[in-house]
C-alpha cells in the first residue's frame, strides 16, 4: 500500500514540476474536474445522449485554469480540509491514512470507470448523477467544516 501511495505522490510532483501546477491544486484538478470529465465522455459516448455533460465539465477546467490565480488559495483550502478528513478517518481505522486515501483516491474512480464502462447504457446515467451528487456532497461537508 505504502509503495503505491508514494508512487502516485512521485507522479503528482513530477506533473507538478513539469506544468508548473502546485501539489494542492493538481490534486483538486484531477480529482474534482478530470476524473468527473472523463466520467461524462463515457456516458455521453455509451449512452450517445447528454453529450452537454463533457462540455460542461471542459467549460468548468476551462475556468478553473484561466482562474487560476484566484482559485488557488481555495484549491489549497479544499485540499488541506480534503486530507483532514481522510485523517479523521484514517485516524479511526486500523488501516490508516494512506489506505484510505488510496479507497477514495484510486479505488473508488476505479469502480466508477467500471460501472460506467460494464454496465448497462441504461443504467449509468443515473450511476454518473449519483455518484457527481456524492463528490459534491463531500466537497460540501468538507469546505463547510
Amino acid at each position: 500500500m505504502n509503495s503505491v501511495f508514494q508512487l502516485i505522490v512521485q507522479l503528482f510532483e513530477a506533473i507538478c514540476r513539469f506544468t508548473g501546477l502546485r501539489y494542492a491544486e493538481l490534486n483538486i484538478l484531477c480529482y474534482c474536474l478530470l476524473l468527473p470529465f472523463t466520467w461524462a465522455v463515457i456516458v455521453a459516448f455509451r449512452h450517445r445522449k447528454h453529450l452537454l455533460l463533457p462540455v460542461l465539465h471542459l467549460i468548468s477546467l476551462y475556468l478553473y485554469l484561466s482562474l487560476r490565480g484566484e482559485l488557488n488559495i481555495m484549491s489549497r483550502r479544499l485540499y488541506e480540509r480534503n486530507v483532514a478528513w481522510l485523517e479523521y478517518f484514517g485516524n479511526r481505522s486500523p488501516q490508516g491514512y494512506i489506505y484510505i486515501s488510496l479507497i477514495i483516491g484510486v479505488l473508488a474512480p476505479i469502480i466508477m470507470y467500471g460501472l460506467l464502462l460494464f454496465l448497462p447504457k441504461s443504467k449509468i446515467a443515473g450511476i454518473y448523477v449519483i455518484y457527481m451528487f456524492s463528490l459534491i456532497i463531500y466537497q460540501f461537508f468538507v469546505w463547510k467544516n
